[in-house]
């Protein structure tokens, strides 16, 4: 039972990263079957941008989120898990 609020983080980010991976995949499908729909009513009706800057963003925010959910949610979940594990076969 010692180290309890180790556990504790290390499931919290474990699910943060699990469901931060699916609203990316998610994310994706909109972006595959509703990017010429989005793309035309940004071009079209609201006159924002050029489709290459567009694309451009949408790369952008997705190479972002990975690192966020790879580098700040997974690498320290992984890393907790790993010293939890070393300090229960010290004590065992």
């Amino acid at each position: 039972m010692a180290y309890q609020g180790l556990r504790i983080a290390r499931s919290i980010l474990f699910r943060v990263f699990l469901i931060g991976f699916l609203f990316l995949i998610l994310a994706w499908f909109c972006l595959i079957f509703g990017k010429a729909y989005w793309t035309d009513l940004l071009m079209v009706k609201w006159h924002i941008g050029n489709p290459a800057l567009i694309d451009i963003l949408i790369i952008a925010f997705f190479a972002l989120a990975k690192f966020v959910l790879f580098f700040y949610v997974l690498i320290p979940a992984i890393a907790i898990s790993w010293t939890l594990c070393k300090l229960d076969k010290q004590q065992a």
